[in-house]
């Protein structure tokens, strides 16, 4: 044996239980451990309260930007026909953005068809 093999055999052998154990993977050397077992996620499509089936609910109420893109107008259009008391009914949320609901916005157009 080489000289640096003895000092490793001996280092190991003087050194305290505890430390010994370091060397070996886990908590206990003799006990293996089982994976933990989960369940797998069950994905349930979310509930829909809107009336229209199919329909995902965060298409219930529209942003000004997706009226204005369903539109083909500019926001300024919207704002002025809001000031004008012309525009679809919309929802004042606590932050301050303004949401139409799909419905609304339906009912405004036929309206508007109506009138032309």
């Amino acid at each position: 044996m080489t000289q640096t093999a003895i000092d490793i055999r001996a280092t190991k052998e003087a050194a305290p239980a505890h430390s010994r154990q370091a060397d070996t993977p886990g908590p206990h050397p003799h006990k293996e451990v089982p994976p933990i077992m989960t369940a797998p996620a069950i994905a349930r499509p979310r509930q829909s309260k809107n009336k229209t089936p199919g329909r995902p609910i965060a298409h219930d109420k529209l942003t000004v930007a997706e009226v204005c893109a369903e539109l083909d107008i500019a926001p300024s259009t919207f704002y002025g026909w809001r000031t004008k008391g012309t525009a679809p009914r919309c929802i004042k949320l606590p932050n301050g953005q303004i949401r139409v609901r799909r419905a609304a916005l339906e009912t405004w157009l036929n309206a508007r068809e109506d009138a032309a």
